[in-house]
């Protein structure tokens, strides 16, 4: 099977040494999780990762996918403008998804776009354990759940099609208002939320994130939500297991790491 591994991972810019600094110990099981995410990842050697990010291009009405040959961006906005990275896009892939998208009506948007911090967090990590790999982003949009799902569903059937091995990437953090003190202030169905995320990931059910109420998600203040419905739909009914490597809350933002295995 060409997938073999999906993960859901953070993406505070504070994760990257270069930027977070001390603080970086604040977060350890964040930290260590993407760190094992990304020597699971070199063990692998994958050839594309697919990765859904909330901070890439975000559209009304349909997906962003880099359309770029190569890709690169840096943390200069975060304070960190030596810390740069740069990728090869898997252009035979993207193509191919454009095309069967079209075919399926599902609605993409080839766009060129400096990598973002959604996509750079978890890159930084991979690319210090394994380069070789080709990278297919992703945004997400305000089509409906079942959009997101159903555009997961066409990835992975692209990748069943594929002979090298692949992973696909969630990034996105959870709830925005877990704290009074944090930088969005508290609310209460923050931490409902999260506990429900949780909940869903480890009892391995992902089909339960389209019975989450959408007053509940809104008032979560999220933006990793509609990463896990595209999983969801690139994950099917094959996951048969759900390494939670870490949840943490330090800052008052909700940050989910994870491993999921298929069958």
């Amino acid at each position: 099977m060409p997938l073999k591994e999906a993960y859901v991972v953070p993406h505070p810019p504070l994760l990257v040494e270069a930027v977070g600094k001390e603080s970086v110990k604040d977060v350890p099981g964040s930290f260590s999780g993407i760190k094992n995410i990304a020597e699971r990842i070199a063990a692998i050697k994958p050839q594309t990762i697919v990765l859904t990010s909330p901070h890439a291009p975000y559209l009304y009405d349909r997906f962003f996918v880099d359309a770029s040959d190569r890709v690169s961006g840096s943390f200069a906005r975060f304070g960190a403008p030596h810390s740069t990275l740069e990728v090869k896009v898997d252009t035979a892939f993207v193509e191919k998804l454009r095309h069967e998208a079209k075919a399926e009506g599902i609605a993409l948007s080839p766009a060129v776009s400096e990598l973002d911090h959604g996509t750079l967090v978890p890159l930084s990590f991979i690319s210090e354990a394994y380069s070789d790999f080709t990278l297919v982003r992703i945004g997400l949009s305000e089509k409906s759940k079942d959009d997101h799902v159903r555009l997961g569903k066409l990835i992975r059937r692209l990748l069943d099609q594929t002979v090298e091995p692949s992973v696909f990437i969630a990034s996105g953090d959870l709830s925005h208002y877990l704290k009074s003190e944090g930088p969005y202030g508290y609310r209460e169905e923050g931490q409902v939320f999260d506990d429900e995320i949780v909940d869903i990931v480890q009892s391995k059910r992902l089909e339960r994130l389209l019975d989450i109420p959408s007053e509940l998600i809104d008032r979560a203040g999220q933006c990793g939500y509609p990463s896990l419905l595209i999983l969801h739909g690139v994950l099917g009914d094959d996951l048969v297991d759900a390494d939670m490597l870490a949840y943490e809350n330090t800052f008052g933002v909700g940050y989910l790491t994870a491993r999921l295995a298929l069958s």
